[in-house]
């Protein structure tokens, strides 16, 4: 505020430059569940529990989560760019899908477990085990929401 009290804030005015704002309809707020959402909300929360690990320095889980956040953006692309070829629109990702390819990453380390427990490797058995564990957190959260 100024001596005189008066506010000292500017009005805005438009100089012609400005981008072009869509409206505030809620089938445009990617937020509330608009047409122009794209990301599954399990992504938003994987990525929510990476920061969140992050700041803790949990630096494992975060490295677990950042690979379960590249498997749901690789099927993203792959959904784009197969909607492009066939010339249809982009269908978004929908939380079944994300968890489907979380149950998918699952498996692999299960897999990778048994390999390294087959090829007596128990440091790395022990890093599979504990990586196991958080997806299937991530799987039992996501599994009794979606049902």
């Amino acid at each position: 505020m100024s001596e005189t009290g008066e506010d000292l804030r500017r009005e805005f005015e438009p100089n012609g430059r400005e981008p072009q704002l869509t409206g505030s309809r809620n089938d445009n707020v990617p937020m509330l569940g608009g047409v122009r959402r794209l990301w599954p909300s399990l992504a938003a929360h994987l990525l929510s529990e990476q920061h969140r690990a992050h700041r803790a320095g949990q630096m494992e889980r975060v490295w677990v989560i950042r690979r379960l956040r590249a498997r749901i953006q690789i099927l993203m692309i792959r959904e784009r760019e197969e909607s492009l070829l066939a010339g249809r629109p982009f269908r978004p990702v929908t939380d079944s899908e994300a968890l489907a390819e979380l149950i998918a990453e699952r498996d692999e380390v299960l897999e990778e477990l048994e390999q390294a427990r087959r090829w007596l490797r128990p440091l790395r058995a022990a890093e599979h085990s504990r990586a196991l564990g958080i997806i299937e957190e991530y799987i039992a959260f996501w599994e009794s929401r979606l049902a």
